[in-house]
């Protein structure tokens, strides 16, 4: 019979692979969300308008 899974070198650099790709997605996805937060305070701050 024909084994369909991977061999066991190539299965362990992709499975590190994965982890470090979401955990990278979820550092930036968390930095994109606070500066979304922090955005109306600064602009209030330095006394910016939409249209400046």
């Amino acid at each position: 019979m024909f084994s369909i899974t991977a061999p066991r070198s190539l299965a362990t650099p992709l499975i590190v692979l994965i982890v470090a790709g979401c955990i990278i997605a979820a550092v930036t996805n968390g930095i994109r969300t606070s500066f979304g937060l922090l955005t109306l305070p600064m602009t209030a701050d330095l006394g910016m308008t939409r249209e400046a």
